[in-house]
């Protein structure tokens, strides 16, 4: 007697087939090496149940030795293939393992037994099938393993039929929260309506169960006259969440609900009131209502949220919403303010690792938008962040801005890019680490991974302005400047006043010939940047290979007046005496650049507009000691 069995999941467009040891997508094998492969199989297998670190790893490697990066990298294949960036399926628990958490279609075992078949659906108690190869040549083999073969290929595309057929309510997997908005315009709270926004998103965005829009994706959305499903369907989410404040006396009133997207259907409303005794606290008192009730419809459970962990200290919680509060207006003045803010939230909890990570942040960008000198900011950054890894090493964001400093500022591109890979595999979510190691990829000339990743950003972020120009800024590196320009214009019709869209819109019109349109984005992106020294230089630049050098040379007059009131990088002046032909004043303003750690050097090797200095020995002399060449 012979048995022949076949197992087969399925979920959502996903089929595993254990019997052919393959993973299929809509009917077409997604491949996966044999260790990832084993990964998928035992989480599948134990679904729905917490697996430790140490059990998984026993169980793949149970002879063997293996660091956890083995582990890591498993996990993040399995990911890849499943598209799996918002941790619909694979779900990581902070501290404790991971969870396979997707219903699964009914599954079927056939087995021949002397000549009968039989079709059984596999019990809680069925073990783990596997093919038993017949001996070749013998009688049984001839006759039944085509017969078994043909059953079992029937059963699995009934089995596919069936999971296409199902009738069940669409999960929701993805959301948007939007910026809270009052009854009565005349009594806006922008402060209120937007930190409890950014509070809701931080919890369940923290508790790996949903792909939830950033607050930076739905600050657009704050208008009182902006309709919620339309917003949805801008953000491709499967759910909104909207909701509106009235204030009467010292009580607020907060009303919310979540609509489907698909069909405006209401899924869940509630209504909150609490004293306001102080702005913030208020804040984080709707806010923690509105999870608590919420969390049960979406998951079924009214456990905590991981992201409560931010709780810690009440003080300093508020201290560090208000400072992302102004942190996210993307104004000098408002960086200012932000650092104030998470200074005192450190003051009042040594402790409490997100403000570290504001800091570093802010810090960042006061350098990268040279606002200050380089060595003012990125070693404030580098020990904020540090701080922040110290105090929580699970931090994603810390881990990311530690990377960004690697990167731009210490030239470290092997820690650089280790950061940012553990930042991604602590929390795929966050499109920040993506955005950033995207240009990290492209910097090294890894364009077509650079494009993949920020590829990977816009998904969890589709309607996040700098993610989408940047994805213009990334082909434009590659020398691909018809999409380049495709997704600057992209950009611009979504918001005509971000001016990297229009800046990175010139750069690819230049190196395409078209001056007469690169500089009419330029003198668009000028005013719009407040004077960005960057868009002066490519002003310049682009006057000068178009033939206007009177143009160019204001325009080197016009960055250096700037230098004398302000930190303007010599990589800028490079740029226009490049421009204007004069190679050895650029390449000795790009050795002062060097010199300043510009965060302009680490493109340097990919920058276009610097592609005529390419064969000149100063300049590859250059790039060997940024270590961007051997």
């Amino acid at each position: 007697m012979h048995n022949l069995a076949s197992q087969i999941y399925s979920f959502d467009c996903f089929t595993l087939d254990l019997t052919r040891g393959c993973l299929l997508r809509d009917g077409q094998e997604v491949k996966l090496r044999p260790k990832s492969f084993e990964a998928l199989k035992f989480l599948v297998e134990n679904r729905g149940r917490l697996i430790g670190k140490e059990e998984l790893i026993q169980a793949l490697w149970p002879d063997s030795f293996v660091t956890d990066g083995s582990l890591t990298q498993c996990l993040r294949d399995v990911r890849l293939a499943l598209g799996d960036d918002g941790q619909c399926y694979v779900k990581t628990v902070p501290r404790r393992g991971y969870i396979f958490a997707t219903e699964m279609a009914e599954q079927t075992v056939i087995r021949v037994t002397a000549g009968e078949i039989k079709t059984e659906p596999i019990s809680p108690d069925t073990p783990a099938s596997v093919w038993r190869r017949m001996k070749p040549g013998g009688k049984a083999a001839t006759i039944f393993l085509p017969l078994a073969a043909a059953v079992a290929a029937l059963a699995y595309f009934l089995t596919l039929e069936s999971s296409y057929q199902a009738t069940t309510e669409p999960m929701i997997k993805s959301l948007a929260v939007l910026p809270f908005k009052p009854l009565n315009p005349a009594g806006r709270d922008e402060e209120l309506g937007f930190g409890i926004a950014d509070t809701v998103i931080t919890r369940l965005g923290g508790s790996g169960q949903f792909i939830v829009r950033p607050v930076t994706a739905v600050r657009r959305y704050a208008a009182v006259e902006q309709d919620a499903l339309t917003a949805g369907r801008e953000q491709r989410v499967d759910a909104v969440l909207e909701g509106s404040i009235q204030r009467e006396g010292q009580k607020v009133r907060v009303t919310a609900r979540l609509l489907r997207i698909t069909d405006g259907q209401s899924l869940w409303g509630g209504e909150f009131e609490v004293e306001v005794t102080e702005l913030f606290a208020a804040q984080d008192e709707i806010s923690r209502k509105i999870i608590d009730s919420l969390s049960l419809k979406l998951t079924g459970d009214r456990g905590t949220f991981p992201g409560e962990r931010d709780a810690e200290s009440a003080t300093a919680n508020r201290l560090y919403r208000e400072g992302r509060f102004f942190w996210n207006k993307r104004t000098e003045e408002g960086y200012y303010k932000a650092i104030d803010r998470f200074t005192q939230a450190i003051d009042a909890d040594p402790q409490y690792a997100p403000a570290y990570t504001g800091l570093a942040d802010t810090w960042h960008l006061l350098g990268d938008y040279s606002l200050l000198a380089p060595r003012e900011t990125f070693p404030k950054a580098t020990e904020a962040a540090l701080n922040a890894i110290r105090l929580d090493d699970s931090l994603a964001e810390a881990h990311t801005a530690l990377a960004y400093a690697k990167f731009l500022y210490d030239w470290d591109w092997e820690r650089a890019e280790s950061g940012f890979k553990r930042a991604i595999a602590l929390n795929p979510s966050y499109p920040t680490a993506r955005q950033w190691y995207a240009e990290y990829l492209s910097a090294m000339g890894r364009s077509t991974e650079a494009e993949a990743e920020i590829n990977r950003a816009l998904a969890l972020d589709p309607a996040s302005l700098i993610l989408n120009a940047e994805q213009g800024w990334v082909r434009y590196i590659a020398g691909d400047y018809d999409r380049a320009i495709e997704c600057c214009r992209k950009t611009i019709d979504m918001d005509a006043n971000f001016y990297p869209a229009h800046f990175w819109l010139g750069q690819a019109c230049e190196m395409k010939g078209l001056y007469r349109e690169a500089i009419a984005a330029y003198e668009k992106a000028a005013p719009l940047s407040a004077g960005s020294p960057e868009v002066i230089a490519s002003l310049g630049h682009a006057y000068a290979a178009s033939g206007e050098r009177s143009k160019a040379e204001k325009k080197l007059g016009e960055l250096k007046s700037l230098a004398a009131r302000k930190y303007v990088s010599p990589y800028f002046l490079a740029l226009i005496y490049e421009g204007l032909g004069e190679r050895s004043r650029a390449l000795h303003e790009l050795q002062k650049a060097c010199a300043d750690r510009s965060r302009s050097v680490p493109f340097l090797k990919v920058d276009p507009m610097y592609e005529r200095l390419r064969g000149d020995s100063g300049f590859t002399a250059l790039l060997r000691g940024a270590g961007l060449t051997q």
